[in-house]
């Protein structure tokens, strides 16, 4: 979960929150109103356990347990036991976020999991991979590998950080999501 959670919600993020009326008209009329609560219900799960952990600010368990319990029922009533429209296998990802996710925010004490994600690694693997293609001399492997490790060296130097130009980054896009969802978001907080 820890390393999953990230992308579920980046690719939620990206793809599904400013198109969820568009996705949602792609499904057949009987299941629009099941597929929206889906989304609304995810949106509400994946902010609530990737957020960063707050010392002020606790994850209600309880509530959030039964937010996941709630999604994983209405994914199995309107999608999954149904002879006639059996069109959606449970993924043994979603099966984790959805039964098991509230259990790792419990034995956190309480705190969402934000602090577990590895985007940061990630992030370099970007940096070592641009690096390596544009920067680096390609003669050989052991050249490439040793312009690579140089480079990083440079990048991770305290004395040669300081003299890189600041580069201010832009202001957060601003959320935009419903009441409804705000409330439930909040609902899972213990302040």
């Amino acid at each position: 979960i820890q390393t999953l959670h990230l992308k579920h919600k980046q690719w939620y993020q990206r793809r599904v929150r400013g198109n969820r009326e568009v996705l949602v008209s792609l499904v057949p009329s009987q299941f629009q109103q099941s597929f929206r609560a889906l989304l609304e219900g995810l949106w509400v799960i994946l902010h609530v356990y990737s957020s960063d952990p707050d010392p002020d600010r606790y994850v209600d368990v309880n509530v959030f347990k039964m937010e996941c319990l709630d999604l994983y029922h209405l994914i199995l009533e309107n999608f999954g036991n149904r002879p006639d429209h059996r069109w959606v296998n449970l993924s043994p990802t979603l099966h984790s976020v959805l039964a098991h996710s509230w259990e790792l925010i419990e034995a956190n004490n309480c705190q969402s999991l934000g602090a577990f994600s590895e985007s940061g690694l990630e992030c370099n693997n970007k940096f070592l991979r641009i690096i390596r293609e544009v920067k680096a001399r390609k003669i050989n492997e052991i050249v490439c590998h040793e312009d690579t490790l140089n480079r990083m060296w440079d990048k991770s130097c305290p004395l040669a950080s300081t003299y890189r130009p600041i580069v201010h980054p832009r202001p957060a896009a601003r959320r935009h999501h419903s009441d409804s969802l705000s409330e439930r978001i909040a609902a899972c907080y213990i302040v």
